[in-house]
């Protein structure tokens, strides 16, 4: 899973960011750093290819209300990998009777999330060299 974040990171998203964001994002995701949060309070769920066992996608979802990481290989963006993590993120957050799942947006993957059901609700914003977009959707709502 840190393999096909970091290369999906690295390629798509660290070009907008400063140094600094790319190092706290990088830190984010190590493996330790990762199983640390899942054994706290974020489930980390994968997409596997059915044939090889390959992972697809990743998810990260902090008390079923954020989106920490969603992350999907290259090779098959746009192919519904997305679309599937998160309706399983979406399900599994109602059956806890959640009602609104947000996300911190990288800038280039906005359309993306709005593709998904998301909406913008403030401006980009940065912090520590991480630049976001706050957005929003219920999880009610099929993305």
């Amino acid at each position: 899973m840190h393999r096909l974040i970091r290369e999906v990171f690295t390629t798509q998203v660290a070009p907008l960011y400063t140094d600094e964001g790319v190092r706290s994002f990088l830190d984010y995701i190590e493996p330790d750093e990762l199983a640390q949060r899942a054994g706290r309070d974020h489930e980390l769920i994968a997409a596997e290819d059915a044939g090889t066992g390959d992972i697809l996608g990743v998810a990260e979802v902090r008390r079923c209300t954020h989106i920490s990481l969603l992350f999907v290989s290259t090779e098959v963006q746009r192919a519904g990998v997305g679309r599937r993590l998160l309706e399983h993120v979406c399900s599994r957050c109602r059956s806890r009777g959640r009602r609104i799942l947000t996300v911190n947006a990288a800038p280039n993957a906005v359309s993306a999330y709005e593709r998904l059901g998301f909406s913008v609700q403030g401006p980009e914003r940065e912090e520590a060299g991480i630049r976001s977009v706050p957005m929003m959707r219920a999880v009610e709502e099929s993305p």
